[in-house]
């Protein structure tokens, strides 16, 4: 895990080899499992979900909010 990113929900968003992970103080979930890519950093997490990260371009995951 890399870099950490707090969503306006409050919870904890951080990327991992199976993509970017959400943390609601309870537990770990991967919303985007598979999606993960060596060098992914997030960026940021929008009001409705949007999950913006970098891996040398911007990714927006997906183009709808995520699971909750």
């Amino acid at each position: 895990m890399t870099g950490f990113v707090v969503a306006p929900d409050g919870s904890l968003w951080t990327t991992s080899d199976r993509g970017p992970a959400r943390c609601d103080g309870t537990a770990w979930t991967f919303p985007y499992d598979g999606a993960g890519f060596p060098s992914m950093q997030l960026a940021a997490i929008a009001p409705d979900g949007t999950v913006f990260a970098s891996i040398g371009s911007v990714l927006r995951l997906p183009d709808r909010a995520p699971p909750p």
